[in-house]
């Protein structure tokens, strides 16, 4: 009987990813798909150029400092630089959680810089880093960030629950937690 329950709940978790690749396939079409794995899955090297302006600004954070997926060219790094004719060093790493990014800013040793722009928390949604843990690490990373900067800027992406290549069970978790991590991320802000 015990082995009668087994084997009916993995046949309906195996009906549950086929609808759920069905369903997929239907929001994102073949090219679509071909795109999440093959492409967002290619690093980029994050966009930085370094020159002799006189506005220095650093960049880091996860994939959305890299710009994985597009075009680097017309990340959030590059358009600084074009726009202000700043000198750009991005530390981006796809992957990153806002904890790595503590370590991160220490590689910068003595360096100042006029803006630090932190492009930090999506993986830290998807990942279910503890939400505590995840106010103090950014907190941390604020306060060390103001000590190198005068302006510090935190852009937390979207809502990750929005991502059409998760499953919709998944989607409804990730858009609780992109709520409550974009509250930490406002406290923070005010805070600091």
């Amino acid at each position: 009987c015990m082995d009668f329950r087994l084997l009916f709940v993995l046949v309906i978790i195996l009906m549950i990813l086929i609808v759920e690749l069905i369903l997929m396939y239907f929001r994102l079409g073949l090219t679509g798909i071909k795109f999440i794995f093959h492409e967002i899955n290619k690093p980029h090297p994050p966009y930085s150029k370094i020159s002799n302006s006189k506005i220095k600004i650093l960049v880091m954070g996860d994939s959305t400092a890299t710009a994985n997926g597009a075009n680097p060219k017309t990340s959030i790094a590059a358009r600084l630089a074009s726009e202000y004719k700043a000198s750009v060093l991005n530390l981006g790493q796809s992957g990153s959680r806002t904890r790595d990014l503590i370590n991160r800013l220490d590689e910068t040793k003595n360096r100042k810089f006029d803006l630090i722009v932190l492009m930090t928390g999506n993986n830290d949604i998807v990942r279910f880093t503890n939400l505590t843990n995840l106010k103090e690490n950014i907190a941390m990373l604020v306060e060390k960030a103001k000590k190198k900067a005068k302006n510090v800027v935190i852009l937390r992406g979207g809502n990750a629950g929005n991502y059409p290549f998760h499953p919709y069970i998944i989607r409804k978790i990730y858009t609780y937690r992109s709520k409550r991590v974009r509250n930490i991320f406002q406290k923070v802000a005010r805070d600091k």
